[in-house]
């Protein structure tokens, strides 16, 4: 459904796309040939297509010579892959290298959109998650080249991206931004297919067809490097505006924009380029500016590609604090993508959508900075494996009130070597919030890295996905009782509503018992619960009459009554 809906995006600006670049949109046009994997066998294939097996497992992996696999022509002028005709309890890819033929080049500072569409028999199903070889089960995989000219090479950057869970129509889409360079190409597109098999067997005659693979570009989207914030953008607190507004937008970009790479020398890891936000010369002291990325948008960056504010007036080495508001925002990571907090910014999450591509692309937290989930929101990070959130030391996760954070990928932990005490990955649970992890989520230590450490302050922390290693990683802080059993129960809020809210704090697990008195002393209503460790919230519908009335709370430590009003 989130990649559907990064496709709905494009459709909805379709009139500026530029012309679709097919490699052959439908693979109709089959012919034999010898099988290049054993030269005594003849295979079917699409023209410009090849289709193997590898003993990997791995789309690049040394491909497996007893497997000469044909394809057949199918209705809607489509190729059929029999299951019949292959181990289906392996992988199997559907590549081509030869862009070309068709005259295929990719131009430089551009966004595109790679895309194919399967259909499979009844009772067929695709494995969607990334525990398959090379982190990929079903997807594709786009390699792309530039050349580096001080090293005088091609330097190979691969770009994949699984298929979505909720995906019921089956169309595979990977997100790639290109570079500054003249002389780039697109070097492969590889559909990996792996099946969700469990016994019994397949069923004989089981298929799935092939419909077509594209490039979708736009023409050009809006770029930008820089991001420049005026006096009239100050709210009283803190400096505030949208990406549009800054950068503006080209009519034919629609709301596609692209940040630049745009430093001296070849992109890489030791040679990261920023996008700064500045203010103007006047303003000489550290300030606060908020990024709104808002709907409808789609932001991508170049590979390594920073956010970060620019220096202060007169300073070599203060920073003013960017902070980037993803509200409707979607935003297509690839797997060469590593956005960086690193103790002047933060990022903040109120709606939209994070499209992770490959297991290694990440959102990275350190030295202070947070990841932050507004008021209200829900947000889903990760889906199947995809992704990393990085917790490096000194990062934290801080959840807005009533808002939930659910985790479905790796959580990479690191530590400071030189900290005299480990500094750990942080958030706090207060009453209403969640923080969730997924059946594709597990929880890593990297270079000595410390505990993932959940303050219990009444929220609610679902692990029961994860391994037990990843368990392990997580620790527990409950508030400790007050010693008068009073200063332990608080009902909140208070006048009620429809609804009693009202928690007890306690050191271990034990019974408590709870009474509804009115004014005379009667009893309402009364009941029983077992409560757990640290700060339990409790809740029940409130039905009574507007009035005064009592809570009486008993427990091992004696009883106490409380009084609340009804509204």
């Amino acid at each position: 459904m989130k990649k559907i809906l990064l496709l709905s995006l494009l459709f909805v600006f379709s009139l500026y796309l530029a012309a679709q670049q097919p490699l052959n949109p439908s693979f109709e046009n089959i012919s034999p040939r010898p099988c290049p994997y054993d030269t005594t066998a003849t295979v079917n294939w699409p023209d410009h297509w090849q289709v193997y097996q590898t003993l990997s497992g791995e789309w690049d992996g040394p491909v497996d010579s007893s497997a000469c696999i044909s394809l057949e022509g199918a209705p809607v002028n489509r190729a059929r892959l029999y299951l019949d005709d292959i181990d289906p309890y392996r992988p199997v890819f559907i590549r081509t290298d030869e862009f070309f033929l068709n005259g295929l080049v990719e131009q430089v500072n551009q966004v595109y959109l790679a895309l194919s569409s399967l259909s499979l028999s009844e009772g067929l199903s695709l494995a969607n998650d990334t525990g398959c070889p090379g982190g990929l089960c079903t997807g594709l995989i786009v390699q792309t080249s530039v050349y580096n000219e001080a090293s005088d090479e091609r330097v190979f950057r691969t770009y994949s991206e699984s298929i979505e869970a909720d995906n019921q129509f089956y169309t595979l889409e990977s997100c790639i931004p290109t570079e500054r360079f003249e002389d780039q190409r697109f070097e492969s597109f590889t559909i990996k297919l792996t099946f969700a098999l469990s016994p019994p067997p397949i069923m004989p005659g089981q298929y799935v067809d092939l419909s077509y693979a594209a490039f979708d570009y736009f023409m050009p989207p809006t770029t930008f490097d820089a991001l420049a914030f005026s006096t009239a953008d100050f709210n009283g607190e803190v400096y505030e505006n949208n990406l549009r507004t800054l950068v503006g937008s080209n009519p034919l970009g629609g709301n596609i924009f692209l940040g630049l790479y745009n430093r001296p020398g070849f992109p890489s890891p030791a040679n990261v380029s920023y996008i700064e936000a500045s203010l103007p010369a006047s303003v000489m002291t550290p300030q606060t500016l908020n990024l709104l990325i808002e709907q409808p948008s789609s932001l991508f960056l170049q590979p390594f590609t920073q956010f970060r504010g620019a220096l202060v007036t007169g300073s070599d080495s203060v920073r003013h604090e960017l902070n980037i508001i993803n509200d409707g925002n979607d935003w297509c990571f690839p797997d060469v993508i590593e956005l960086v907090f690193n103790g002047n910014g933060n990022f903040e999450y109120r709606s939209g959508h994070i499209d992770f591509g490959g297991t290694t692309s990440c959102l990275m937290f350190r030295n202070g900075s947070e990841l932050r989930v507004d008021d209200h929101s829900v947000f889903y990070y990760g889906d199947n494996g995809e992704g990393i959130l990085g917790l490096h030391y000194g990062g934290k996760i801080v959840l807005g009130e009533h808002s939930e954070l659910h985790i479905n990928n790796r959580v990479a932990l690191w530590n400071d070597p030189n900290a005299l005490s480990p500094k750990e990955a942080i958030v706090t649970l207060s009453p209403g919030q969640r923080l969730v992890f997924g059946p594709h989520s597990r929880i890593e230590p990297k270079a000595g890295g410390s505990y993932f450490t959940v303050f219990m302050n009444g929220g609610i922390l679902d692990d029961s996905a994860l391994d037990p290693d990843s368990r392990a990683r997580i620790k527990r802080i409950y508030p400790e009782p007050e010693a008068q059993l009073e200063d332990n129960i608080n009902i909140y809020p208070n006048p009620v509503g429809e609804t009693l809210q009202w928690s007890y704090t306690t050191a271990g697990e034990e019974t408590v018992n709870w009474q509804w008195l009115n004014a005379a002393g009667q009893v309402l209503r009364e009941g029983r619960t077992l409560t757990a460790k640290g700060i339990n919230n409790l809740q029940q519908a409130c039905n009574l009459p507007t009035g005064g009335y009592f809570l009486r709370v008993r427990t091992a430590d004696g009883q106490v009554t409380v009084p609340f009003v009804k509204s």
